[in-house]
């Protein structure tokens, strides 16, 4: 059990220090600013809605060589801190709230 957290911890470290380090770790795609025309001064221009989700941390070419078991791994890593926290506390609190409150199982 200490040792999956313990191994959780340094993957966590490791690629948190990956995306968020303040080097240049990764070929990010810089974000360009977005040029509107002003040809209609009474129409609004609005970007299209695709333009305000994140640019990936990847090219297509990294992607095709590998970098996308980055993202598998941050998604094995995701579902097993989600079972670490389900299993050590939302379990046990569900327990002592229905100890608490004298719930039996319901039969069926």
């Amino acid at each position: 059990m200490i040792r999956r957290q313990i191994f959780l911890t340094v993957l966590f470290g490791l690629i948190f220090q990956i995306f968020f380090s303040t080097t240049n770790t990764l070929s990010l795609n810089e974000i360009k600013p977005i040029e509107l025309s002003t040809n209609h001064s009474n129409e609004t221009c609005e970007s299209a809605s695709i333009d305000e989700f994140p640019k990936l941390f990847f090219t297509n070419e990294q992607l095709r060589h590998g970098a996308v078991l980055i993202h598998i791994l941050l998604i094995l890593y995701s579902f097993a801190a989600i079972e670490i926290v389900c299993d050590d506390y939302f379990a046990s609190a569900l327990e002592k709230i229905s100890y608490n409150f004298n719930l039996t199982p319901v039969e069926i």
